[in-house]
């Protein structure tokens, strides 16, 4: 077995997008839904919803190189206010920014954390530590303790407590904050169903204090994950997919996922933290992002085109699929491509899964940045 670490830093200037609005990325059409409409225990959402007003507020793409790498999937609404409170969104993260006083030392802030509650308290006037009430709610959904953390954002004159939070589920929040009427602590636990797929220590109700500036990350004896994880990327992968022509100048790719390994990686790491896609005019890959010893990533899937396309138009998301061959529903990674010329059925020239791309039979996960 080969021993690796999933490469799933967020990147911090994230967070000045919050407050400062740029251009969206392309939008992508309806979405197919399978059995239920479910997968991970949430529905997929299409995110063709989106309103125009929402600002972007992650780095949906970039460019490395002559490569376009699609970096988190599109979530609605992409961002928000809740009174004072600012936050944005994507499928794996949820981002918080909320201004500072002129008089509040940072040293005294500290930030605390359960799966579905965050406190933010600094010492009041009798010197005891007193809750920010704007900043100390019941999250609408679950979190993990992940690659969570809090920095403060300065910009200017301006200082903003900025926190980043891990989403334990695939999923679009409708709203930060989860409705409790005043003066009851009633129906306000979030559920929690565990499953093996649960790996993480989120489903724990008590408080942690996240770290400042980066994520606290662990050691290889002690992760900050309870067990490593093993991924057997060819069950993982069934080396299937299938190809949809949408008019004459778009198509999608699905990569088909056997169902019950891809609940053991999300339960393991959020999806878009662990799936990177490479698109140039040419070629699209598809890839685990576990470093291995060679310092690559693991491929899983390469697809070769006949037809030009446009990669910084591309754009993906998961859903599921039903196929002829083979048959079922399968939970898909899908793949959009805006192409510059006509496509056709012989759209892709030359496939290769994860068994012709010499991926290791199996590699052990641990989430800490010193796992060798």
């Amino acid at each position: 077995a080969l021993r690796a670490r999933p490469r799933a830093m967020f990147e911090a200037d994230v967070v000045a997008k919050v407050r400062a609005p740029h251009q969206r990325p392309p939008r992508s059409a309806g979405l197919q839904h399978g059995p239920g409409g479910a997968l991970l225990g949430l529905p997929f959402e299409d995110p063709s919803g989106h309103d125009d007003e929402l600002a972007d507020c992650f780095d949906y793409g970039n460019w490395a190189g002559s490569v376009f790498r699609l970096a988190r999937f599109l979530a609605t609404p992409v961002a928000a206010s809740d009174g004072p409170v600012e936050w944005a969104q994507s499928m794996g993260k949820v981002v918080i920014s909320y201004d500072l006083p002129d008089d509040c030392d940072i040293k005294d802030i500290t930030v605390e954390m359960n799966r579905w509650q965050i406190k933010v308290s600094s010492p009041g006037p009798s010197g005891k530590r007193e809750p920010w009430p704007d900043m100390t709610r019941d999250l609408r959904h679950t979190v993990r303790s992940l690659n969570s953390y809090w920095f403060v954002d300065e910009t200017d004159d301006q200082r903003a407590l900025s926190i980043i939070l891990t989403k334990q589920d695939h999923t679009s929040w409708r709203e930060l904050w989860k409705p409790t009427p005043a003066g009851t602590v009633i129906f306000r636990r979030s559920p929690f169903i565990h499953s093996s797929a649960t790996y993480a220590t989120s489903g724990d109700d008590r408080w942690t204090t996240l770290p400042r500036d980066t994520p606290k990350w662990g050691t290889t004896q002690a992760p900050n994950v309870e067990k490593p994880y093993t991924c057997f990327p060819a069950k993982l992968c069934i080396g299937a997919h299938d190809l949809e022509l949408e008019g004459e100048f778009g198509a999608a790719i699905y990569l088909l996922f056997d169902h019950y390994h891809l609940q053991q990686l999300h339960g393991f790491m959020p999806l878009e933290e662990i799936l990177m896609a490479e698109i140039s005019e040419r070629q699209v890959k598809v890839y685990l992002k576990f470093l291995l010893h060679s310092k690559e990533y693991v491929q899983i899937f390469e697809a070769a085109l006949e037809t030009d396309c446009i990669p910084e138009q591309s754009t993906w998301a998961m859903t599921w699929r039903r196929t002829q061959s083979p048959v079922g529903d399968f939970p898909a990674l899908q793949l959009r491509l805006a192409l510059q010329q006509p496509g056709g059925t012989a759209l892709l020239r030359r496939v290769r899964h994860v068994a012709e791309l010499g991926a290791p039979e199996q590699i052990i996960g641990t989430s800490t940045e010193l796992a060798a």
